[in-house]
């Protein structure tokens, strides 16, 4: 059980963390937010780094445990939200691809 909520999470993560650094609909977030610093600046331009935070705080929101516990959580999440992330981003390439193709 724990595993499909953790997979379920990691998705979550990696489909936020690329709707918030990379999407045109959030440039306006990206440009507002930007003004609060240079740390926050670089937290919504990189999807990797958004993702440890949304990973530590869907984690400690949704399961209980011991500290440990939850940082090996936060990590696994991370590391599958990464792999579901480089998923999406080759699949959206090999259709802008396919596109290119049935165009010549």
């Amino acid at each position: 059980m724990i595993f499909g909520n953790l997979l379920l999470l990691s998705l979550a993560v990696a489909s936020i963390s690329i709707t918030i650094t990379k999407s045109n609909a959030m440039a306006w977030f990206r440009k507002s937010i930007s003004k609060l610093g240079s740390l926050v600046e670089e937290l919504v331009h990189c999807p990797y780094c958004l993702s440890h935070w949304l990973a530590a705080i869907g984690v400690v929101t949704w399961f209980k445990g011991s500290v440990c516990e939850l940082i090996v959580l936060i990590m696994a999440t991370v590391t599958l939200a990464s792999l579901a992330s480089l998923g999406i981003v080759y699949f959206f390439l090999a259709l802008e691809a396919l596109e290119e193709g049935s165009e010549e």
